[in-house]
């Protein structure tokens, strides 16, 4: 195989979550539950509060954390780029390692909703863009991670500064 025919197979994987090409991961902290959206509503929906953290072992033998914070008013943020001991770039030179790890990430995104929805809803995915500016591409993480959102959740929409996404309100046909 060449390397054009590589790339061209990766690209058409890209933004599509197959959680059986997901680097095996660990839940290594849960404390989420679940709190009243609105007080004065006490029928009204309920939101997800607290913290998930999942490890998982990148190519390089480095463990990457991926902090989920549930805060209470229907925003998840994520912090893919949590490593205990310093600083590391998540994404190695080739496209190959890139979607390997982007789609880890979806897949425990993807999970932790599942697992949560029981709790409360979510209504929008906030995370925070780190450029790696050794890449040619220094948003090319962030962008990966959108089109992993857009198309796990189709009806999705990514604002204009690629960090905030407002899950459609049928996002739970698609855990």
């Amino acid at each position: 195989m060449n390397l054009h025919e590589v790339y061209t197979d990766l690209l058409i994987e890209i933004g599509s979550l197959d959680p059986s090409k997901a680097l095996d991961y660990e839940l290594t902290y849960d404390n989420t539950r679940s709190v009243p959206g609105d007080y004065r509503e006490p029928d009204g929906p309920r939101f997800v509060k607290g913290k998930q953290e999942y490890a998982f072992i990148i190519e390089s033998g480095e463990a990457l954390y991926v902090k989920l914070v549930y805060e209470g008013n229907g925003t998840l943020r994520i912090d893919f780029n949590v490593a205990r001991r310093g600083e590391i770039p998540i994404l190695g030179d080739s496209y190959k390692s890139a979607y390997t790890i982007m789609n880890t990430v979806g897949t425990i995104v993807k999970q932790s909703l599942k697992d949560t929805l029981e709790k409360g809803i979510t209504k929008t995915l906030y995370a925070a863009a780190k450029f790696e500016y050794d890449k040619e591409n220094p948003r090319q993480r962030q962008q990966m991670y959108n089109l992993f959102i857009k198309k796990a959740f189709p009806g999705a929409i990514v604002d204009k500064s690629g960090m905030s996404t407002a899950l459609p309100e049928d996002y739970p046909e698609y855990l």
